[in-house]
């Protein structure tokens, strides 16, 4: 089976040295070791920015504390920190994969163009078109997810500050506040709020990580007792019902998949970033590094700090595992 011939139709093909004039002003051709390299000379992204947001979105250390209670029980500790470790490796080989095509053709479909370029030329129009479609979806279902986790963690801060509210809540009340966020979300995305939308990813930056980094050093200083290595490291503990320690081992995915999950969102700011072709693999795999490396430690300071662990696995007959 022949591979496409690559024909582009991005605003990235057939660029050539010729006068400037006439040409999108944002887009400037340059010579390097005998290939083309496209500049964004109007880049609303640096480097540095672009990996602050990418991590800031990925945001392994709040998934990793909003999973805890999920998997808790598949396994205890031990196979909730080794599935994580397994998983984030394989995460990490996959983004090395889609960064290398991605500093040859960085795009901001992603997935669904490299598909039409590289796919079969029989099929890739179509293999286009599905995938592309199947990442509407896969979006749908992240922003679904972090709407629900989001509203979640809101109540549980609710219930902390106001104990008297936990006997009054009802699941209405967390409806509400899901729907509130889902507003929240689309008022910020309308056309005429996209200022906000700016100052808003500015202040994630600054929110999301200081809030994690708050909570980590309230466990360290607040939690006690904390538990031994012993019970984080190697005592295993499955009140899942499933009797193979493999099905249970394997059920711990979720973690790392979730968390590490975002890789490719600094493929869909190729347009954004001064030169894109250098700019969005590096982004790729930075995020993805520093996320992986700060969500060990951070696994680590939430299982050392379970004060009370027969607790955790409370919710587990409302979880489909």
């Amino acid at each position: 089976m022949k591979p496409s011939p690559a024909v582009d139709h991005s605003p990235y093909a057939h660029l050539t040295f010729q006068d400037m004039e006439g040409k999108p002003k944002h887009l400037i051709t340059t010579m390097e070791e005998g290939s083309i390299q496209i500049i964004n000379s109007d880049a609303t992204l640096h480097f540095w920015g672009a990996l602050g947001m990418n991590f800031t979105i990925t945001a392994a250390p709040i998934s990793i504390g909003s999973f805890l209670a999920l998997t808790i029980g598949l396994g205890g500790p031990p196979f909730f920190f080794y599935g994580f470790l397994f998983t984030g490796l394989g995460q990490l080989v996959l983004c090395l994969a889609a960064a290398e095509i991605a500093s040859s053709m960085p795009h901001p479909l992603g997935q669904a163009y490299w598909v039409v370029r590289l796919g079969p030329q029989k099929y890739n129009r179509l293999a286009g078109y599905i995938l592309g479609w199947l990442t509407n979806g896969a979006w749908l279902l992240i922003y679904t997810t972090t709407v629900l986790y989001t509203s979640e963690i809101l109540m549980a801060v609710v219930e902390v500050s106001i104990p008297q509210y936990s006997s009054h809540s009802k699941p209405w009340h967390h409806f509400l506040v899901y729907v509130g966020v889902c507003i929240n979300a689309l008022v910020v995305n309308l056309p005429k709020c996209r200022k906000v939308m700016d100052w808003s990813l500015s202040a994630s930056l600054v929110f999301i990580n200081g809030a994690a980094l708050f909570v980590l050093i309230t466990l360290l200083v607040r939690a006690n007792p904390k538990q031994s290595a012993t019970a984080v490291f190697v005592n295993v503990a499955n009140n899942s019902g499933w009797g193979s320690p493999a099905v249970v081992f394997f059920l711990n995915v979720l973690p790392g998949l979730a968390s590490l999950g975002t890789c490719d969102a600094a493929t869909h700011m190729a347009e954004e970033l001064e030169l894109p072709t250098r700019d969005v693999p590096r982004v790729m795999m930075g995020s993805a590094l520093l996320n992986y490396l700060v969500a060990i430690p951070t696994m680590i300071i939430f299982l050392f700090c379970i004060v009370n662990p027969e607790a955790m696995p409370s919710n587990l007959d409302r979880v489909p595992l």
